[in-house]
């Protein structure tokens, strides 16, 4: 980022020379001229800013010109998620096919950031709890990877993992014995997934072949949605927002609400059932969850336990009949 676009653009100025007016120049440059996206000319800001308040630090400029350079605003748009039975319906499928769904059905039961779970090594899960710790993350650049520590302090958690999800875990460690390795999802090198071929040859297969979810949004779902899905559906579920925020690994709860913004209005609904409730005397349900009837989704769960109980019972025979060959 220094050397395509700060070094190019300031590098020939010196620093008692640097403006504010010149620094807004830059942006504008960043923004017009790179049609770099909001996003990422705050961070390249974020790296200039910082530099500059060492120099104010060192006596070098008396004060920081970066501090009120313009940025541009970042445009947060609506995430895609999945609806209750539609999330379902993609677990299935995934056990159905077999190959990645322990981690598909990981990220829709977690949060965990796809980058996260290709980081996970199995010492990070602990089968008594059972939980994971999050303590470093995937980064790829050209040419390779290497692991990193999470961008902020939260980013490093505990995550409490379901029973099921549990399960699926340890018949996943189980299933590939002496050849387990260090990483919990490996390509067949033994090297991190990448994530294109988590998209194109794990998720978008599944995604097709399952004709219950609605169709006008099947370009917008990726492995990232399953994150969102898990966060929209526990503060429909009266989660309690910080608690949300804590199992992202979120560097704040504002950002979360910011996130998640579309769940909120659902979330008024239920605090006017709540007051409706205490001083009325009427009662009134909740409407948790209501992308769908809980009555209609009760039949798809037990389709899920039944496809879990055959995806862990046909890995155990093909490891019998491996063993017997």
């Amino acid at each position: 980022m220094l050397e395509k676009d700060v070094i190019p653009f300031l590098g020939k100025l010196k620093l008692a020379a640097l403006t504010t007016a010149k620094l807004d120049r830059f942006v504008a440059h960043l923004e017009r001229d790179r049609k770099l996206s909001p996003a990422s000319i705050r961070y390249c800001m974020v790296t200039v800013s910082k530099a500059l308040q060492k120099a104010v630090a060192w006596d070098l400029i008396k004060a920081n010109p970066a501090r009120n350079v313009s940025l541009p605003q970042i445009r947060r748009e609506e995430v895609s998620v999945f609806e209750p039975a539609e999330l379902i319906h993609f677990m299935i499928g995934a056990l159905h096919a077999r190959k990645g769904a322990v981690l598909l059905c990981l990220l829709a039961t977690t949060g965990l950031r796809p980058s996260e779970a290709f980081a996970l090594r199995w010492g990070d899960i602990d089968s008594t709890r059972p939980s994971l710790k999050v303590q470093r993350t995937l980064v790829r650049f050209r040419g390779g990877y290497r692991f990193d520590k999470p961008k902020t302090r939260r980013g490093e958690r505990q995550i409490t993992l379901s029973p099921t999800i549990a399960r699926l875990l340890e018949h996943e460690r189980e299933a590939r014995g002496d050849r387990a390795g260090d990483l919990v999802f490996p390509n067949a090198s033994g090297e991190p997934l990448h994530p294109s071929t988590v998209y194109h040859r794990l998720f978008k297969p599944i995604l097709r072949s399952v004709e219950a979810i609605d169709e006008s949004k099947r370009s917008e779902l990726k492995p990232y949605s399953l994150r969102h899905t898990h966060a929209t559906h526990l503060l429909l579920q009266n989660v309690h927002p910080k608690v949300v925020s804590e199992r992202l690994g979120h560097a704040s709860v504002q950002l979360t609400l910011d996130t998640y913004s579309h769940v909120l209005p659902s979330m008024q609904t239920e605090v006017a059932a709540v007051v409706e409730g205490m001083l009325f005397g009427q009662e009134q349900r909740l409407p948790s969850l209501s992308l769908d009837r809980e009555e209609e989704l009760a039949p798809l769960k037990r389709q899920l336990e039944e496809a879990v109980d055959r995806f862990i019972k046909g890995g155990n025979a093909r490891q019998q009949g491996a063993a017997s060959d």
